[in-house]
Formats: structure tokens, sequence, C-alpha cells
């Protein structure tokens, strides 16, 4: 699938070029969808990058104006104004004011300043162009901008570029936070002096080597809107422009009363900043105490409300450990009540059957018979030593006689559960409860 901002790059080199998009499109993948090699390609006039209908009808062009006029449309900067509202481009040596800002850079107090006549009219040309891609996919995010600059910066110059790849906001934030000025150079891509400005000044050894140990540099073009916008905030006089700025707490960003308005030297830009950064160490000392002041007051803030909500969490858990331990002994409680409940109504349900068996065996046992050849005396003997003696019929059953030792026993309180009935000799259980006595001891009369 194609990058989002492919789109734009072939919208923004046919708003260029006048060039259908199908057409702009094939050029573009000729130099790797890379914006201003393409346009500088095909300004110069490189048959590679035109189409046989486009080199012919430039063919025409050239033979119509002449040579003075072909060597004019030669020019890109003259081919980009043409393509703006209001766009004017005088070449240099043609005897026309100059359109742009001025190629002369001087010192001037603190600051530095540039002869020239002031760029209104290329910032109405650039106004003109973030107005062409300032909506819709076409549009560029900063840091995306930002870094490429910085990569066209490092591959046209064949340098490693001392510009941070980032949004003009992220790096104010990284100078800031690093105790640093903070450079910014507004590069403005239909200015004259811009590429001789990068690569005599920008790019050499001097300034980069400076930047990196003493400033943080951002830089953006002109084409895209955050450095636009950066423009307007500065209000320049000419191009190039470089100014200095320094990054206080709470983001707010002060613009220093140093600008570069126009061409200077590596040497003279570096010997310029430095003394500049000199005079303002002080305050920048200041800003710095104040961020460290700011730091640390927001870390201790920080570890406070931290502490707060450690102890805040660890009375939470105080709380509901309680609380847990709490629930847990009047469940427990709960329980053992309960249980006392219940073995208590067991006991007492126990306790009515037993009674309502003992009630039932005493209203069903007959009376005890007189002595006679029908009845035969039993002896019983029971565990604590006790004896009783009972005479019954024989023709009244096994299950008679256990009903008699449970009542004898319910109203003794002999707590004895389980229990069972023998003759002596020969010793004999009595365990069919539905037999009769006749039947069970097979020897009658029992004596």
């Amino acid at each position: 699938e194609e990058p989002t901002w492919v789109a734009g790059v072939v919208q923004e080199f046919s708003a260029v070029t006048q060039l259908e998009p199908s057409e702009a499109r094939r050029i573009l993948e000729m130099h790797g969808f890379e914006l201003d090699p393409a346009i500088d390609a095909y300004f110069s006039g490189d048959g590679s990058s035109m189409g046989a209908g486009e080199g012919a009808a430039r063919r025409a062009r050239e033979e119509s104006r002449g040579a003075a006029a072909a060597e004019e449309d030669q020019d890109p900067r003259r081919a980009m104004a043409e393509h703006l509202p209001g766009g004017r481009y005088d070449a240099p040596g043609s005897g026309g004011a100059p359109s742009h800002a001025g190629s002369t850079g001087a010192a001037s107090g603190a600051g530095v300043v540039a002869t020239g006549q002031p760029g209104s009219l290329l910032a109405s040309a650039l106004r003109s162009i973030v107005g062409l891609f300032s909506s819709g996919e076409s549009q560029v995010p900063a840091e995306a901008a930002a870094g490429r600059f910085e990569a066209f910066f490092s591959r046209r110059y064949q340098v490693e570029s001392p510009f941070v790849p980032q949004s003009f906001r992220e790096a104010a934030a990284l100078a800031r936070n690093q105790g640093k000025f903070l450079l910014v150079y507004l590069h403005s891509p239909l200015h004259q002096d811009s590429d001789e400005f990068c690569r005599r000044t920008l790019a050499s050894n001097a300034f980069r080597h400076f930047a990196q140990q003493r400033l943080v540099a951002w830089a953006g073009s002109l084409e895209f809107p955050e450095p636009f916008q950066l423009m307007q905030s500065f209000q320049p006089a000419a191009f190039p422009f470089v100014a200095l700025v320094m990054c206080k707490p709470g983001n707010q960003n002060e613009a220093l009363p140093f600008r570069v308005e126009g061409k200077l030297s590596a040497e003279d830009l570096v010997h310029q900043l430095t003394l500049f950064m000199a005079s303002a160490q002080e305050e920048l000392s200041r800003v710095v105490a104040e961020q460290r002041r700011r730091e640390e007051s927001s870390h201790l803030r920080q570890e406070q409300d931290m502490e707060f909500q450690r102890a805040l969490e660890a009375d939470r858990e105080r709380a509901q450990s309680q609380s847990q331990e709490q629930g847990e002994e009047e469940a427990k409680e709960e329980g053992a009540k309960a249980q006392a409940d219940l073995d208590a109504a067991i006991e007492l349900s126990k306790k009515l059957t037993k009674e309502a068996n003992l009630k039932r065996k005493r209203d069903k046992l007959q009376a005890e018979p007189p002595v006679g050849p029908d009845t035969t005396k039993l002896r019983f003997q029971f565990p604590n030593g006790s004896k009783i003696d009972r005479r019954f019929l024989a023709n009244q059953t096994t299950q008679d006689v256990f009903d008699f030792v449970d009542v004898y026993m319910g109203e003794n309180e002999l707590s004895i559960e389980s229990y069972s009935l023998a003759t002596n000799y020969p010793r004999r259980l009595l365990e069919d409860k539905t037999q009769t006595l006749e039947q069970a001891v097979r020897r009658w009369p029992l004596q």
C-alpha cells in the first residue's frame, strides 16, 4: 500500500510544474519521490524527466521566446513564482529589484541583521504554497516535515545534518531539558541564496561542530505549515533567516534579539553566536535554574503523591484485611451457632423420637401375666450390674421382650443405644423379633 505522504508530494510537484498528476508521478518515481531533485531535474530540461508531449511543448516555447527567454524559463524559482498568485521573480543581474531577501549579512548590536529588502513577496508566495497543501492527506505532520528537511540536507550536502529531526515543539522541549539555546533556521525553497547559505555556512564543519556542542538546532522548510507559522511569528525581513530562542519553563519560548537575515559566512555566524550566547548566558543560567527548580518541585510533588497513594493503598488493604478477618470471625461464629442450633435440634428430635417410641412401646406392652403353664420368667442383666425379672406369655414375640427392655431403660435413664438379648444355656441370640418366645428358645417353659 502506497504511503499517504506520496499523494502530497505528487500534488505539490504537479502544482509547481503544472503537469498532470500521472505525469508528475512518473517523474517523481524516477527520483525516488524526492521533491527537490525532481523539480531541479524538470526545470533544468533533463529530457529523462519529461514525456514526449511535454518536451515538444517546451522546445516550442524555447524557439518562440529565444535564447534569453529559454534561459529564464530554466530557472526553477521563476517557474515556481509564476505558478503562484501575484508571483514575480527577477533573475540576478537582470536589472530588476530583488523580490526576495538581500544577500549580505552584517552584525548589529547584540544581534545579526542583514541589508536587503523585506521578503513580503516571498512570504506571499510561500503563503500560497502552504495553502495548496494544508488539507487532507497531503498535510505532512510537523515531525515528518522536519525529518524530511533533515534528510534532504544530509543527502544534498553530503554531511551529517546538525538539525534535530523533530517538530519545533519537541526541539524546544529538548533544548529546555538540556539547558541550551534553540537555533531556528527557516529554509526558503524559493530564495536564490538558500542553497549557497546551506552549503557554505550551515553544512560547514565549523558551524556543525559548534551547533552540536553548544546548541539544539532546528530547521524547517517554509513549504510546510509549522515553519511557515514560525515565519509569521518571527516576521523576517529577508532570507536566509536564522534566530535564537530561549526555551523557558512552562512551554514558554522567547525569541532573543539575535537574527541572521541574509547570507553570512560560517566563521562570522559562529563568532556572532558565541558573542551573543556569552552575553545571554546569565539569563540562560537563570532559566535553567528555574527549570530545575520546577522539575524538582514537580518531582517532589510526584513523590508526595505516590507516598500518599501508597499510604491510601496500605490503609485500604489494612481496612480490607480487618474487614475480611472480622467477616471471617463473624462467619465462624455464625457457623458455630448454626451448628449448635442444628445439633440441639437433632438432639431434640432424637429425644422426642425416643420419647414417642417409648410411649408407643409402653402403650403396646401387655401387663405382666401371672404364673402359669403358658408363662415363663426371664431375667435381664444390664451392663451396670442391675438385674430385673419379668414374666412373659409363650405366645408373646421376641419384639415384646425388646420393647420391655427399651421401656425399662428409658424409665430408668440407662443410656444404652445398642444391645442384644441371648439365653445363658444353651447360648442363643434372640435375633428374629417376629418369633414367639416358644419358637425362639425351643425349650419350654424357660425357668
